[in-house]
């Protein structure tokens, strides 16, 4: 299958992930973002504000991909459940997707969140839970999702929509709870969290990314939920952090309350993935925490020798 593919968001949390994956397939790589990554020598990068519509035609122009991983979106912490960027890149999608097609793509796998669902159910099913999202993000996304379903149908070009869960690993976003809690005790600080009950499907970013190329790679349609299946509960994974960090006593469960409307369980069904698409991770979860805890240690002996 491989071919010419453009990851966009490809300098991002996730998408930096797959560059390598791709690479390995033998995909001609082609990634575009904001900011400069010590990404493969093989992936070329494009800096690109895909909010600018010709800035999107003269790249699709220039690359003409055959296959599309669409990760780029408006991430700023605190800021973008929110916030209206989430309809200027609902927009700028649409309009990539005809761009896509134009140029000859073959095949689209955008991502989606399980922020689209409605939580309370044990277990969230693609096709049967409720995707009724109380947040903008989570209600433009899964919009979203619709229009591109739509749009696959008429344009007659599969596309794949995946549902990402809980994430952590190298990488991540400082202030984010995995990676927050790993820096405070590797510097020998509090970590401060709730008590920790709730129940959450975390996921290790290279499992995250794998689990996209897998998707492309199949003729799968539709949604799919991006997720371990594993109902750990917050409490699980900050004493697995304490634990591999050799640092427990600086854990301070109960110091906050969870965020109002904070659900107690976020699992997802992994049936689709398992058994359709045929993939399962690499880490589990106490392999995937002592890798992140080993990268950070990493990350701040490196800063210190600066």
């Amino acid at each position: 299958m491989a071919g010419k593919v453009l990851v966009t968001g490809g300098t991002g949390f996730i998408g930096r992930h797959t560059l390598a994956p791709l690479i390995e397939k033998g995909y001609e790589v082609h990634a575009t973002g904001r900011k400069q990554i010590d990404a493969p020598a093989a992936a070329t990068l494009h800096s690109v504000d895909l909010l600018d519509h010709n800035a999107q035609c003269a790249l699709f122009d220039e690359v003409k991909p055959d296959y599309l991983l669409h990760f780029a979106w408006y991430v700023e912490p605190g800021k973008y459940v929110s916030s209206f960027i989430n309809y200027a890149w609902q927009a700028a999608t649409l309009h990539m997707l005809d761009q896509f097609k134009s140029t000859g793509g073959q095949r689209a796998v955008l991502a989606g969140t399980c922020f689209e669902y409605e939580f309370g159910e044990a277990l969230l099913r693609e096709d049967d839970s409720p995707a009724t999202a109380n947040t903008l993000y989570g209600q433009v996304k899964n919009a979203l999702r619709q229009e591109v379903a739509a749009w696959s149908r008429s344009n007659d070009l599969p596309c794949a929509w995946g549902r990402i869960f809980y994430l952590y690993g190298p990488h991540e976003y400082e202030k984010r709870l995995v990676a927050a809690v790993i820096n405070n005790l590797l510097l020998n600080q509090a970590a401060p969290c709730s008590e920790g009950n709730q129940i959450r499907d975390f996921m290790h970013v290279q499992d995250v990314a794998n689990a996209f190329v897998a998707v492309l790679e199949s003729e799968i349609t539709g949604t799919i939920n991006i997720a371990s299946g594993v109902d750990d509960t917050i409490r699980d994974v900050v004493n697995m952090i304490g634990e591999f960090t050799g640092n427990t006593d600086q854990l301070d469960f109960g110091a906050f309350q969870p965020r109002p409307g904070d659900p107690e369980s976020v699992l997802g069904d992994v049936t689709k993935l398992r058994e359709t698409v045929g993939w399962s991770p690499n880490y589990d979860l106490r392999s995937g925490i002592e890798h992140t805890v080993t990268w950070w240690r990493e990350q701040l002996a490196s800063e210190k020798a600066l």
